[in-house]
């Protein structure tokens, strides 16, 4: 049975509750605001600390190197740090460092996450860095989470593009320094380096074999001092792949994508990033593959102009003393094939005879990059000089200007006036098909004709150029 003191004191305590919390005017929504700020403040500060420990990869279990994490306890609003705003929201801050080799550090600040005391102290933030890597513009969000609580923080850190990759952790509150903890210990290196070099050939799908150094560079980045830290949690690595086949002919495909857990690389670029003077809307395709570990890679050169593979390179080794082809713009020299071959001649229909015939063809001098075009865009038409002489009468010989080659049709066409010496005057043209006039011993045929004398002649050539 209640007594009759107690249930005055009772109502007097209600009566001065519901004075203060709603009569009075000294306790109000932003004192509550406050009060609350205040409790979470105090659960958010157990975590307060320094905690140091090793980074471990994710991926293979290697030591990547030491974390130093300073988490503070603080608040984010219109005035940072001002506990007396009602507005204030708390934040667990963590200052994270990342001593790697040769003692390089990297810096980052996390905060604006979320931390749950009431959870076992789960924390997680994220870490937004733009960059420039060489000309690409790159954005990269590294999220770190885990729980603090016990004197331990353990958890991870990773970029969100590849949640599996990154690092692990498990750091401890006033735990042993950075060089204690490294010492002795052998950390995982950068897979890529600053630049690779892979040395072979390459061999073009017109038969022709050229002799090219890769290189593998890694761009200059914006943000130098996150890049090493950065590079061990994010697996695909920005590079300038460059085949370089001597006498100026670079062929550097910017924005190239290294997947350092695959090996393989990939880039497509338009033809005006490698070949100034062509404008063409056609574009070329890098495809590479690391064989044996890093020893060596294979790689392939596409086009959107030909179906199939425009060039293959099986087996470059890994060369990283490979001294790349000088580098001038020394033209090729010219090259000039002649064949040997058979002559039907006729005469307004009317047979003439068979006759050896011998034709010559000149590709003038150009640049060594010029070649290479040609080479991987071989429809890209071409002008050579073409003639032709029997071998019984020299003195009746045909000579072509600008004849138009295409190299993946193999076609050779040319019509142009003639005028005999002394004579009359007329039209000449020269037809030929299955002329690949690079290495290929092809036979090919052409058919010749001649309005004056309405003389017709088809030619069947060995396809295997003579000695001169």
């Amino acid at each position: 049975m209640t007594k009759p003191y107690q249930t005055i004191l009772l109502l007097t305590a209600l009566v001065g509750a519901f004075w203060v919390l709603g009569c009075g005017h000294d306790y109000n929504l932003d004192d509550y605001k406050r009060q609350q700020l205040q409790h979470s403040l105090g659960l958010m500060r157990q975590a307060d600390g320094e905690y140091t420990g090793l980074a471990i990869s994710k991926l293979d279990g290697t030591t990547l190197g030491a974390l130093d994490a300073q988490v503070k306890t603080s608040t984010s609003s219109s005035t940072p740090n001002d506990q007396s705003d009602p507005t204030a929201v708390p934040d667990l801050q963590v200052i994270l460092t990342y001593t790697g080799p040769q003692n390089s550090t990297a810096i980052m600040t996390f905060q604006g996450g979320s931390f749950q005391s009431d959870l076992g102290g789960a924390f997680v933030a994220d870490y937004t860095l733009q960059r420039t890597i060489g000309t690409v513009q790159t954005t990269d969000v590294i999220e770190m989470s885990g729980t603090i609580s016990n004197g331990h923080f353990q958890g991870s850190v990773y970029s969100k593009s590849f949640p599996n990759y990154g690092a692990s952790f498990d750091l401890a509150l006033h735990g042993s320094d950075i060089p204690t903890l490294l010492r002795g210990r052998r950390l995982s290196t950068e897979r890529l380096a600053t630049q690779q070099s892979y040395a072979g050939v390459t061999r073009f799908s017109e038969g022709v074999d050229e002799p090219v150094v890769l290189v593998l560079t890694k761009p200059a980045s914006s943000a130098p001092s996150l890049d090493e830290f950065f590079d061990l949690l994010i697996p695909v690595q920005p590079v300038t792949a460059t085949l370089n086949y001597g006498n100026g002919a670079r062929l550097a495909f910017n924005g190239a994508g290294f997947d350092l857990r695959s090996g393989k690389i990939s880039v497509t670029v338009p033809v005006a990033q490698i070949f100034s003077t062509h404008t063409e809307p056609n574009s070329i395709t890098l495809k590479c593959n690391e064989k044996d570990g890093t020893k060596a890679i294979a790689c392939q050169l596409k086009t959107n102009a030909n179906p199939g593979i425009a060039a293959r390179m099986d087996d470059l080794e890994n060369s990283p003393n490979a001294q790349e082809p000088p580098d001038s713009s020394d033209p090729r020299a010219m090259v000039r094939r002649t064949y040997r071959g058979v002559g039907k001649f006729t005469r307004s229909g009317m047979f003439m005879g068979n006759y050896v015939m011998y034709l010559t063809a000149i590709y003038e001098a150009r640049s060594r990059s010029e070649e290479i075009y040609n080479l991987l865009f071989p429809q890209s038409e071409k002008l050579v000089q073409v003639s032709w002489f029997e071998e019984a009468d020299p003195d009746i010989d045909f000579s072509f200007t600008d004849a138009k080659w295409d190299g993946l049709s193999a076609t050779l066409d040319k019509n142009q006036p003639y005028q005999e010496s002394n004579g009359p005057s007329g039209m000449i043209s020269i037809s030929c098909s299955n002329f690949y006039f690079y290495k290929r011993a092809r036979p090919f045929q052409c058919h010749f004709t001649n309005t004056i004398g309405d003389v017709d002649a088809t030619m069947k050539f060995t396809g295997r150029p003579i000695k001169e």
